[in-house]
């Protein structure tokens, strides 16, 4: 039997092409009807062009990611 081809290599990470993916969500009533309205917005920002103190801010909060998240993710 043959073995099995090996593997190609993973490409490196681009950080040009790489992006910042964030979500808001929110529901709001609306004043006439009552209804309740869920939305979402997607933001995608280029990695290149997140500032110091924004940068900062995503290594601290995947730096926080726990064990079971990241598994789970």
């Amino acid at each position: 039997m043959l073995g099995a081809a090996p593997r190609p290599a993973r490409p490196k990470p681009q950080s040009e092409r790489m992006r910042v993916r964030v979500e808001r969500q929110t529901l709001r009533r609306l004043p006439r009807t009552s209804a309740i309205v869920f939305t979402i917005r997607v933001y995608l920002t280029p990695l290149t062009e997140l500032g110091p103190d924004e940068a900062g801010r995503l290594v601290a909060a995947i730096r926080g990611v726990r064990e079971q998240e990241v598994v789970y993710r």
